[in-house]
Formats: C-alpha cells, structure tokens, sequence
C-alpha cells in the first residue's frame, strides 16, 4: 500500500509539473533569432537604410526573400520597397532593387547600406 501511494503521488506530480510548464513555455517569437520580427505600417515598406539578404525562400510563382534589418527581420516579396528602392526580382542567389536613379544587385550574404 505504501508503494502504491508514493506511485501515486509521483504521477500527481509529474503530471501537474507538466501542466505547469506547458502553460508558461509559449513561444510568440523564432527562439533562434535575436531579434523580433516587425510590421511596416502598411505591411510593405521598410525605411531602414541598412540592411543584410540573409536568405532566399526560392518558390517559382511566389518567390521571397529574409532581409535581416539594424532590429529586425522580414520577408520581403516581388512589389516590396526597401528604404526608397522596390524589389523588382527575386533569383535563387540574389535581389534586384530600383527606384528612379538607379538599379541594384544584392547577392546572397551581402550587407547593403544606404547614403
């Protein structure tokens, strides 16, 4: 009988121990990057100046890129604008970006900033 309450209690306290944990153990950000991910105010612009192509998300239809900012990252799209430049194409190893002055490459890995 008394094996059979300590069983008991340990179960009790296993299970209440993992409920406890499971509770506060929410994860509302990537446990892997540093920083937390942020919206533009209309969900397509980002006026940050620097800015480095961490990463393509290659998809033949739907192509995207991770763009790590100073505090932040974020997927961009075809469409999407960096600072003053939009993002005219999106490759498997590199971004192309435009405004009215001047076109650019950025490749896989690099930093970029702007004046």
């Amino acid at each position: 009988m008394k094996h059979f309450i300590t069983i008991i209690l340990i179960l009790f306290l296993t299970i209440s121990a993992s409920t406890a944990y499971s509770q506060e153990s929410k994860i509302t950000r990537d446990p892997f990057a540093p920083y937390e991910f942020q919206e533009s105010e209309d969900g397509n612009i980002y006026s940050e100046r620097k800015f480095k192509l961490t990463g393509i998300i290659w998809d033949k239809e739907n192509p995207s890129a991770v763009v790590q900012f100073t505090k932040f990252k974020k997927i961009i799209f075809k469409g999407s604008t960096i600072h003053t430049y939009k993002v005219t194409q999106i490759t498997r190893k590199y971004i192309k970006l435009s405004n009215d002055n001047q076109k650019i490459m950025v490749k896989l890995g690099e930093e970029r900033q702007f004046e």
